[in-house]
């Protein structure tokens, strides 16, 4: 069982692309699970609910709502979508975004089958504008991510105190097995930011980061992402979100150096 985790906040134009792509998948051993952001202000919490009534997936989908009107944040909401959901394998589609091509979930599986030794599993994925035209044959821009050498870490470095930050990309798609999270001390519930580099070192101190070769993923670029409305927030929110991200780093490193079991950390 894979369980698909989406964040939806004001997603109300995208979340359907990504439904489909979810829906296309040749593998059906899947569960959907959907946190819906608090203080949404469009109409993603119907279109979500139609969608999955109209194509009689209810026994395949799990949604969520978070309390109140004020936005908690991607590391909350990523967090408790992950921990709603019961599969051995856990994939992170945002919910602006979709899976690329039938077979995704049919070879992350099989490469998770292959290697039992990884904790994440990851691709590469294709670079896209607002309007993604899945099915209209158009190229997009090819992102390839990293594959970590031997003897280093997504970590990266610190100078003293000063984090100097990881020559290493990993991104969309990625896939994980859920015992490794749940060994884990699990996401910062607080973090706004960073909340995907945290991820993959927690899952790193489990296991090894494996890479895929090929585009999985189709990632779209659009001006009310998570990036962008971070882009447009006031210095004071800025500075505190980035001291957030460089304690984030801090931890990483305190806990690798109280603890070495992780293969991939000897």
């Amino acid at each position: 069982m894979v369980s698909i985790v989406m964040c939806a906040y004001n997603v109300q134009s995208f979340i359907r692309e990504a439904l489909d792509s979810v829906l296309e998948q040749n593998y059906k051993s899947w569960e959907l699970v959907i946190g819906i952001e608090a203080g949404c202000t469009d109409n993603t919490a119907l279109v979500i609910d139609e969608y999955i009534a109209y194509h009689g997936i209810e026994d395949k989908c799990y949604v969520w709502t978070a309390p109140g009107e004020t936005p908690y944040g991607y590391g909350y909401m990523l967090h408790n979508t992950i921990i709603a959901g019961s599969g051995e394998l856990v994939a992170i589609v945002d919910a602006d975004d979709a899976l690329c091509g039938k077979n995704t979930l049919e070879r992350m599986v099989v490469a998770h089958e292959q290697h039992p030794e990884a904790s994440l599993i990851y691709s590469d994925y294709h670079e896209c504008g607002p309007e993604m035209e899945r099915h209209s044959g158009k190229r997009y821009k090819l992102v390839k991510n990293s594959i970590i050498p031997s003897g280093s870490t997504f970590l990266g470095k610190f100078s003293g105190d000063e984090y100097q930050g990881t020559p290493y990309r990993i991104s969309h798609l990625k896939v994980f097995k859920r015992s490794a999270y749940d060994a884990s001390e699990g996401i910062d519930i607080a973090l706004r930011k960073a909340v995907d580099a945290e991820l993959i070192l927690l899952l790193e101190e489990q296991g090894s980061l494996v890479h895929i070769d090929g585009c999985m993923y189709l990632h779209r670029n659009h001006g009310d992402s998570i990036t962008q409305r971070f882009k447009i927030q006031g210095d004071e929110y800025r500075t505190w979100v980035m001291e957030q991200k460089k304690g984030m780093y801090e931890r990483a490193r305190l806990r690798r150096a109280k603890n070495l079991r992780s293969p991939t950390l000897r």
